[in-house]
């Protein structure tokens, strides 16, 4: 791993969550002399606040708390996918995540109790959960544009397909493509479901039905993306896009060592269901179990999908990265 990639993975993983701590404490602290003390740290039913603390520790809580928990998942996230480039992204957007929405949440916590003599008046939760979640995105954001994806050229296939991996018969100048759908039920039964935990929770707590639906609706399209991708097969290769057009991963026809079809079983073979990793190189897009497209690239990652007719898909992919590798000799 060069140099940059390096600087750029601490900084996606390390450096953004301090960041945000650092930003956290010092928007606090802009308006600590405003807070009363103790200021409330908690909230129940009905947005009453039921937890206190001091004014510092209010204050110290989510600026240590964000980047701790940043920096925790990003290193986590990142030795689960060092070795799938494809997903390092992820572990940056995660990271930044977590780390803004915690100090999203803290500082607008603190600032709906500014000028109060008693915490106990802070009721507008729903400024909050907005705020958090807005900080969490732009910070997930920046995580992924500072995170390095694969290296240029890393992933380029320099050896044939091999003569016994499946192909189909296509006369010369034939073009052909293939589509496919990968998709889960439970996870879309499960998308249904996320949303309307948040909205009852939400509502129970005393927040707006307006803001309730908007964080429901947020949570179950945010499911809903891992759970049905489209998988296409053609003259720009291998895509599998979400239903919502992200995310979203591509081969080109010249990282194509070899597709074949695999059995998986999600819990077996990668711990779970959704876009996964595994500590040998392979990753991809695994929602059921059963036969799956799987793509060796150039790096010796391994892609995988789980597929209806994955036969047909890695058939006619081998031959059209046969027919890439005539065309375009190395």
């Amino acid at each position: 791993m060069t140099r940059p990639r390096n600087v750029r993975i601490v900084g996606a993983i390390v450096a953004l969550p301090t960041v945000v701590g650092i930003a956290t404490w010092l928007t606090i602290g802009s308006f600590a002399q405003e807070l009363p003390d103790p200021v409330a740290t908690h909230w129940g039913a009905g947005s009453a606040p039921n937890g206190f603390s001091s004014r510092m520790t209010g204050m110290l809580f989510p600026s240590l708390f964000a980047p701790i928990v940043g920096i925790v998942m990003g290193v986590v996230l990142w030795a689960a996918f060092r070795r799938a480039p494809q997903l390092l992204r992820w572990a940056g957007a995660m990271s930044g995540f977590l780390s803004g929405m915690i100090g999203g949440i803290g500082v607008a916590s603190l600032w709906i109790q500014r000028g109060l003599t008693d915490a106990r008046q802070a009721t507008d939760t729903g400024v909050m959960i907005s705020v958090g979640l807005a900080v969490g995105v732009v910070a997930a954001l920046a995580g992924a544009a500072v995170m390095p994806g694969e290296a240029p050229g890393s992933v380029l296939a320099h050896e044939p397909v091999p003569g016994d991996a499946p192909r189909v018969t296509l006369a010369e100048g034939e073009r052909a493509a293939w589509s496919g759908w990968s998709t889960s039920t439970p996870l879309v039964l499960g998308s249904l479901g996320a949303m309307v935990v948040p909205l009852v929770v939400l509502v129970l707590v005393g927040s707006s039905i307006g803001f309730a639906l908007g964080v429901a609706v947020f949570v179950g399209l945010l499911m809903l993306t891992m759970s049905a991708f489209r998988v296409t097969v053609g003259a720009n290769g291998l895509w599998v896009r979400s239903v919502v057009g992200f995310p979203r991963f591509h081969t080109d026809l010249d990282q194509v060592v070899e597709a074949r079809v695999v059995d998986v079983a999600p819990l077996r073979d990668f711990g779970g269901w959704g876009i996964r990793g595994d500590r040998h190189g392979r990753y991809g897009v695994v929602l059921r179990k059963g036969p799956a497209l799987e793509v060796r690239r150039g790096d010796g990652s391994r892609f995988v999908v789980t597929v209806d007719d994955a036969a047909q898909a890695a058939a006619l992919l081998n031959t059209l990265a046969d027919r890439a590798r005539t065309a375009q000799p190395r």
